[in-house]
């Protein structure tokens, strides 16, 4: 039987580390595995958009080490290029707010024999945007198993309501505990209470439980995707 993943996760730039150190601490509990917090590193070059002082969540998550090797993408503008028809299909929730998942492998596949590969999830207090969105909370690339979390939507102040750190925390333990899921080959999961569903705003990410759904935790402890 396959060791379980390590979980890693990555700051990035300057969120605070006592919150993102007690949100490790929590995502582990609730995953029931290994989860490390790894030192800071800077955000990379040329993430910041002046023209609209947020991050371009594809740069950030560039930045974020691959645990896997992907096949290479098509060229822009191709009819094989998912992003040259994406924007037209969106649907309300995608197209605001929300996360920003990279196609997934495809469905129906062996489960992969060996090791399973560790899963990266950067954190950043960085807004982040994505092509054809305002913002995301968050961006998941699961062909190389990797994820990068935006904090400042999470944050109570950005939308000038009194400061609220531990439920701030809590949101950010969810966004980690959906990205996780998704970097690991999962779904978004139409559960609203699920920490791996989409969420449109703050509010609906307090809506969530703390621990993945039911269908969610079958399928990251079996099959092709899995912790």
């Amino acid at each position: 039987m396959a060791e379980p993943a390590t979980i890693t996760i990555l700051p990035m730039g300057t969120p605070d580390l006592a919150e993102l150190e007690a949100s490790t601490k929590r995502v582990a509990k609730n995953l029931g595995l290994v989860v490390e917090l790894a030192k800071p590193i800077s955000m990379p070059p040329g993430h910041f958009d002046p023209a609209r002082s947020q991050s371009d969540a594809r740069k950030v998550v560039a930045a974020v080490p691959a645990t896997v090797t992907a096949q290479p993408r098509p060229a822009p503008g191709t009819t094989a290029d998912p992003k040259a028809t994406r924007a037209a299909t969106l649907t309300p929730m995608e197209a605001f707010g929300s996360r920003g998942t990279a196609p997934a492998p495809a469905p129906g596949k062996p489960a992969p024999s060996g090791p399973i590969r560790p899963i990266k999830v950067g954190v950043t207090d960085s807004d982040m945007y994505l092509d054809y969105r305002d913002y995301v909370f968050s961006h998941v690339e699961p062909n190389y198993r990797r994820a990068v979390v935006s904090t400042k939507r999470l944050k109570e102040a950005f939308w000038r309501r009194k400061s609220d750190p531990a439920k701030q925390q809590t949101r950010l333990v969810r966004e980690i505990m959906g990205a996780v899921a998704l970097a690991a080959g999962a779904p978004p999961c139409p559960d609203p209470a699920c920490p791996a569903s989409a969420a449109r705003g703050p509010l609906d990410i307090d809506q969530k439980g703390d621990r993945l759904c039911h269908n969610c935790d079958l399928k990251l402890r079996g099959g092709a995707v899995r912790l």
